[in-house]
């Protein structure tokens, strides 16, 4: 089993423009600097919907609010992922502008139960702080296949 270098794991509360822009002033990404890769700890599935080009576009809300999600190439999830699953994703956060505004949206790569994964817990490190490549970064299991999509995060199936 390979192994997912998570740069942040934090409440989903946390998530706001305010870590995007700290975030992108890590900036640019490519080859051996990617985008950092967050766990988001704590969301609610509110719609589930199989997206055209094998994809999942999944419906988040933290308390108030919610956060729109996207997994390219995840058709799985679409039939393990449930309205009213409380869980955990592990994503890169980006922003989207429609219809003139501007929304973030979590390019997820992996959903799982909350709480039930070995990723490393929300730390107080500030995301400006957080270099990827630098060493410092938490490693997460991953299943064989392509390391940027398959995290191993499994999702309990009722019987």
């Amino acid at each position: 089993m390979s192994k997912l270098a998570i740069d942040l794991a934090m409440p989903a509360l946390e998530v706001d423009y305010a870590l995007h822009r700290d975030l992108r002033r890590l900036d640019p990404f490519g080859q051996g600097h990617p985008e950092p890769l967050l766990i988001v700890e704590g969301l609610t599935v509110t719609r589930v919907r199989a997206a055209s080009g094998g994809h999942t576009q999944l419906t988040l809300r933290r308390r108030l609010d919610v956060l729109d999600g996207i997994a390219f190439g995840r058709p799985d999830l679409a039939e393990t992922v449930h309205e009213g699953d409380r869980v955990d994703v592990v994503a890169r956060l980006t922003s989207r502008t429609f219809g003139g505004y501007e929304s973030l949206q979590l390019d997820i790569r992996d959903v799982a139960s909350a709480g039930l994964h070995d990723a490393p817990r929300a730390s107080a490190t500030p995301a400006a702080a957080v270099t990827p490549g630098d060493g410092s970064r938490d490693a997460v299991p991953v299943a064989a296949g392509d390391p940027a999509t398959d995290l191993a995060l499994p999702i309990p199936v009722a019987s």
